[in-house]
């Protein structure tokens, strides 16, 4: 956050207590801004995906939107969501309609 753009990121990456584990991960040139500002990404979207602490989602929704076991959604449950993604995708339409003619 804060950052005027990619070269931001990297000088704090490089300053870092762990710009060496950053680097023993990404490589020797990781610190190429372009490349370290990828890498940093691709980190955190690791992170965010794969770390419990960083989203304890465990519920049954969770489950079945991440191929896991007990995610497996009951018939009701897929009406249920059916519904919601017709009411959302409905809902997305007329407001795409809406700025077409606006």
């Amino acid at each position: 956050m804060a950052n005027a753009g990619p070269q931001d990121v990297v000088a704090k990456l490089r300053r870092s207590a762990y710009a060496d584990k950053f680097q023993t991960a990404f490589g020797p040139d990781v610190f190429d801004t372009l490349k370290a500002f990828k890498d940093a990404q691709a980190a955190l979207q690791a992170f965010q995906l794969e770390d419990p602490s960083f989203h304890p989602y465990n519920s049954k929704y969770d489950l079945y939107a991440g191929n896991k076991i007990g995610g497996t959604l009951t018939p009701a449950e897929h009406r249920g969501l059916w519904e919601v993604t017709t009411a959302i995708f409905s809902c997305w339409e007329t407001v795409s309609v809406h700025r077409k003619l606006n």
